[in-house]
């Protein structure tokens, strides 16, 4: 099994405190993650259900373990509420959303260190993804820092294996 760096600085706790339409694409619906770092910051990232999605495929991959895969080995990892066709109403479907995904968020951080202070889960809330920085919010690492490449690479990498 390839061993996983944990992050010296890693996330706290986060909430999920409200559903935006996206900065970049007015049809889609972003929520916004309230996020404390262990060095005090506080910062907001933005997300959508289809980030939560390809976040936690990786996690499955990267835990295999964790996520139950293996021969008699439990899952850990925390569900993440199936994904819905797209309604009429894209923004009451993200409302609905919004109190499983915060409970999903929490969970996952409750975690053993060995996750929840991961490179990938610290990664997914650094505040410079493209939704963040059309918002004017990079609260936390410059746009082009080693933390959120390795997270976008790492990401790609994971897609293509």
């Amino acid at each position: 099994m390839a061993r996983l760096e944990v992050s010296s600085e890693h996330v706290v706790a986060a909430s999920l405190t409200s559903v935006e339409k996206s900065a970049q694409n007015r049809r889609r619906f972003v929520f916004q993650v309230d996020v404390v770092w262990s060095d005090g910051r506080e910062t907001s990232c933005f997300r959508g259900y289809s980030d939560f999605f390809e976040f936690q495929c990786e996690l499955l991959t990267l835990f295999p373990q964790e996520a139950g895969g293996e021969k008699d080995c439990f899952r850990t990892i925390p569900y993440l509420p199936g994904k819905r066709f797209l309604t009429a109403n894209a923004e009451k479907l993200a409302l609905e959303r919004l109190p499983s995904i915060d409970q999903y968020v929490k969970s996952l951080l409750a975690l053993p260190e060995r996750i929840s202070r991961s490179k990938h889960v610290t990664k997914f809330f650094v505040s410079n993804w493209p939704e963040d920085t059309a918002r004017g919010r990079s609260g936390g690492y410059e746009a082009g820092s080693s933390l959120a490449v390795e997270y976008r690479v790492e990401s790609a990498t994971l897609a293509i294996n």
